[in-house]
């Protein structure tokens, strides 16, 4: 039986004395549902100028390193952010950029012709599905069911999972309200982060936040001490830490920036 996460907050006191006792920190960050409130339309999203804010103070800081993990394309998640100097992995992980790395997993090109063909099949099929999106990403896709009405979603769903069993060598994945499609590979946001950390080094304490299940695969890695699940509901989670909303989230990025100014400055 997992243990439930405990509140983050509460354990503000521990981790300022973690801080202190590490050279670096690495804050990475899931982007819809964790920056960014969830937008009826992906599209729409907006990072909130206060998070924005505290995530350039942090970026500028010697003692931050700060990267956004999401499932986004690395492009779309880069341009949703605007944040210069710091790491970005788009598609689930299948592609990092930032301060000395820039990488694309390998075998994840020849998945993505599948990939477009499955979503250009299934922006045909949805047609009679009113609000779902096909959003085509190159090396994974995502549907969008946020404003499909309820009593469609289950034969939408089946129409998605009918499709992709077509296309060789691809998976779905189920997160709120969106449907990934993505290469059979063993590798998601954790491997991402893991690759992140490997090119930081030295003495990191790394800080993981997420919202979502493909979070999950970043919250179960060894290498992440501090992971904080966004849940305004109790839900199973390998998360150590929880918070409850976006704007937790962006009082605990503020909260980063004044220990770091009141001890450094």
């Amino acid at each position: 039986m997992s243990v439930p996460p405990k509140y983050l907050l509460d354990e503000w006191p521990r981790l300022a004395r973690e801080l202190g006792e590490h050279g670096t920190a690495c804050v990475l960050l899931d982007f819809d549902g964790t920056l960014s409130p969830f937008a009826k339309k992906p599209h729409l999203a907006m990072i909130p100028p206060e998070a924005k804010r505290a995530l350039i103070a942090l970026s500028s800081d010697p003692r931050f390193r700060v990267g956004v993990v999401s499932g986004r394309s690395l492009a779309d998640v880069k341009q949703m952010v605007g944040v210069k100097g710091i790491f970005y992995a788009g598609n689930h992980g299948l592609e990092v950029e930032g301060p000395g790395v820039r990488f694309v997993l390998p075998g994840t090109e020849k998945s993505a012709g599948e990939v477009k063909e499955c979503a250009s099949a299934l922006a045909r099929l949805l047609k009679g599905f009113r609000g779902a999106i096909v959003e085509d990403k190159r090396l994974t896709a995502s549907i969008h069911y946020r404003l499909v009405g309820e009593r469609d979603v289950k034969p939408m769903l089946r129409v998605i999972d009918e499709e992709a069993r077509r296309h060789r060598g691809l998976i779905l994945r189920h997160g709120k309200k969106v449907v990934e499609i993505r290469p059979d590979i063993v590798w998601g946001k954790g491997s991402a982060a893991e690759l992140i950390l490997s090119r930081i080094g030295g003495d990191c304490l790394p800080i993981y936040l997420g919202d979502d299940e493909t979070d999950e695969e970043a919250f179960g890695s060894p290498m992440i001490p501090w992971t904080v699940r966004v849940m305004e509901e109790d839900v199973p989670t390998k998360a150590r830490y929880c918070l409850r909303t976006v704007v937790e989230v962006r009082s605990f990025l503020e909260r980063l920036v004044e220990w770091s100014t009141s001890r450094f400055h």
